[in-house]
């Protein structure tokens, strides 16, 4: 898993609250 990916991630679940 790359960095962007864990970045993207923490964004969607960001959003997703």
């Amino acid at each position: 898993m790359t960095t962007a990916a864990y970045v993207l991630t923490l964004l969607f679940f960001v959003h997703h609250i």
